[in-house]
């Protein structure tokens, strides 16, 4: 298949073998493996700080985001205090009324004497600046790059801090809000069982696309377990409503993400976090309704506003960078993400809103954001983020320059970064008669699959289109019933990929496998990422 290296050809003991080796020396295999909380810098000053608050009877406000990370940090945080019976507040700021995280504006509006901020924070000079001439007691958790110059908060918690010796760098904002409660819960010897949160904290995990090895791993797959499990009204509706026993990484990222992110884009995230914290399935079965028809909203902008963008990108550059008038804001990083899988190449899309330019950054590949926007720092009003996705804001008039002196780095980077994503790797070439429910087995044996720990990707030649058809509210997928020359049929899809194929047409392909939804056996069913007819 062009652009892909002959692989080697696959039984299912020696892929077995291969993913084996991918783990085999990980430190962290059971719940008591996991370092402590102390092991994040100034975990016991924040509890310190938080436990006389308690004592005083002090009023407690978290401050979260409106991304699936940010809203659950603050469901782990809200959910924990009420276990505890002290009374906190939470906001989560609204995308287009408060922008980013802790602000002097949203400050204004509160009554507090401690603020907690949970992934955020680590950026904001001039609120932390605010708390400290008010009185008002400053704890940042965050997981974002930090600046050269850190916020005056009382308190900083951040693996990414030089001075941290937590050994896993990459964890979310949840984590940190999770390791601070499991803290506060064992300095006030409170019977709280903090894997009751991992149902919660694996949504984020997944959805900030953090590397699933290590820490990240074990509080996923572990999280997975708690959610078939759940008794959370919340999971008991998504069980019902998409017809699931349990989840998989997978689901997390393609189903469940998307429709609590979808309130933040469109609207409010407080509806995400009011469903994740329903008291009842009747509350969270309304939550989810409403939800729905904000993700629907989001695919129909999403769509017109990818078309446009690209529209304007020069597919001949380094980068992707477009903009446009009013382009709806919650929608740029799906569309800076959907740019970047296509074409393999870092993607900033941005918004025109009196006189500047907002929006989003999607890396690929090794490339790290953070540190590329730090050379253009001086052309950027803000900007924030991590090694994958980053927000930033500049002048109109400053675009130009920006995209310039974008490229000329990236040129200049290009020789030392590798810019092959992980999910283009190929484990090697299968036969069609060996994808069977055993091998599915196998491969779910080392789920989750994600950042970090790539689902496997096989090649198979030679393989005859029995049947196919286009599927989809849009017309946009190629379903195909494949036979090999022994005559083993699989189903296979083809998503947002159209194909005719002549009667008996051979192809090769690479394709990952998952479990036909639509069958009540373990049929397998090939996820074709690529094809090329013969």
């Amino acid at each position: 298949m062009t652009g892909i290296a002959k692989p080697p050809l696959l039984g299912k003991r020696e892929i077995e073998s291969i993913l084996s080796q991918r783990f085999a020396k990980d430190r962290f295999c059971r719940l008591k493996d996991l370092p402590s909380p102390e092991k994040l810098h100034g975990i016991p000053q924040a509890c310190d700080l938080i436990i006389e608050a308690m004592q005083q009877k002090r009023r407690i406000v978290v401050i979260g985001d409106y991304d699936v990370d940010g809203i659950v940090s603050t469901a782990i945080m809200v959910d924990f205090f009420h276990r505890l019976s002290y009374p906190i507040t939470s906001v989560i700021p609204n995308r287009f009324c408060d922008g980013y995280g802790l602000s002097p504006a949203l400050i204004e509006r509160l009554e507090t004497d401690l603020i907690i901020t949970v992934d955020n924070g680590i950026m904001a000079h001039e609120a932390a600046k605010i708390c400290q001439e008010r009185g008002i007691s400053l704890i940042i958790t965050d997981h974002h790059t930090p600046p050269l110059e850190l916020p005056c908060a009382k308190v900083i918690i951040n693996p990414k801090l030089s001075c941290c010796s937590f050994p896993q760098k990459e964890i979310c904002g949840a984590s940190v809000a999770w390791y601070l409660c499991a803290a506060l819960k064992g300095r006030l010897e409170a019977k709280i069982d903090m894997g009751e949160f991992l149902d919660l904290l694996a949504l984020a995990i997944i959805a900030d696309v953090m590397p699933l090895v290590e820490v990240n791993r074990l509080l996923v797959r572990q999280g997975l377990k708690e959610m078939a499990r759940s008794n959370r009204a919340a999971f008991v509706v998504l069980k019902e409503k998409l017809r699931k026993s349990h989840f998989s990484g997978e689901d997390v990222a393609f189903l469940i993400a998307p429709l609590l992110n979808s309130a933040g884009r469109m609207e409010d995230a407080s509806l995400s976090l009011e469903f994740l914290l329903s008291d009842s399935i009747l509350e969270a079965g309304e939550k989810f309704d409403r939800l729905c028809a904000l993700n629907c909203l989001r695919k129909e902008t999403e769509s017109r506003l990818f078309e446009e963008a690209l529209g304007q990108i020069d597919l001949c550059g380094e980068a992707l960078l477009a903009y446009g008038e009013d382009w709806h804001e919650g929608v740029l990083g799906i569309v800076a993400s959907r740019l970047t899988d296509r074409y393999k190449k870092p993607a900033f899309i941005l918004t025109q809103k009196e006189g500047s330019l907002k929006g989003s950054a999607r890396s690929v590949g090794e490339l790290d954001l953070v540190r590329l926007l730090q050379k253009s720092h001086h052309l950027l009003l803000r900007y924030g983020g991590h090694k994958g996705a980053a927000g930033i804001q500049l002048r109109r008039e400053n675009f130009e320059s920006f995209k310039q002196a974008i490229e000329e780095e990236l040129s200049r980077l290009k020789e030392r970064i590798e810019w092959r994503c992980e999910g283009e790797e190929c484990l090697g070439e299968i036969a069609l008669e060996s994808v069977d429910a055993e091998l599915l087995d196998i491969l779910e044996r080392f789920e989750p699959y994600g950042e970090g720990n790539p689902k496997p990707r096989f090649f198979c030649k030679e393989a005859r289109v029995c049947r196919y058809k286009i599927v989809g509210a849009e017309k946009n997928h190629t379903s195909l019933v494949l036979k090999n020359p022994s005559g083993n049929e699989r189903k296979a899809i083809a998503f947002r990929q159209v194909y005719e194929f002549a009667p008996l047409a051979s192809i090769s392909c690479l394709f990952s496998l998952s479990r036909d939804i639509f069958s009540t056996e373990s049929i397998p069913q090939l996820i074709i990422e690529r094809l090329e007819i013969l």
